[in-house]
């Protein structure tokens, strides 16, 4: 016989479903003991995957963004060092 296929998170990494499986387990300690009256229900799991993808679309944004500075930098300090090495020839 086959056995059963482990459950997969479609989202997320191995990182952020561990994460997310320990504090499900911390939550479910706390409603048993402290917020008995008061029980949380939250997916951990899921919540740490979304995090971690707005983690990642923030990153590249930044990235993208350094990298074209980067490059205007580049282009403006080679414009001034040929203009400061041809003014000298002409003038």
């Amino acid at each position: 016989r086959d056995s059963p296929l482990p459950y997969v998170h479609e989202e997320g990494n191995e990182m952020t479903a561990r994460m997310g499986i320990i504090l499900m387990k911390i939550q479910n300690l706390l409603n048993k003991t402290i917020r008995r009256k008061n029980p949380v229900y939250k997916d951990w799991v899921h919540l740490m995957a979304v995090r971690h993808e707005e983690r990642d679309a923030v990153r590249s944004v930044i990235t993208r963004s350094i990298s074209f500075a980067l490059l205007m930098f580049s282009l403006g300090f080679s414009l001034i060092m040929i203009y400061m090495l041809i003014i000298p020839v002409i003038g």
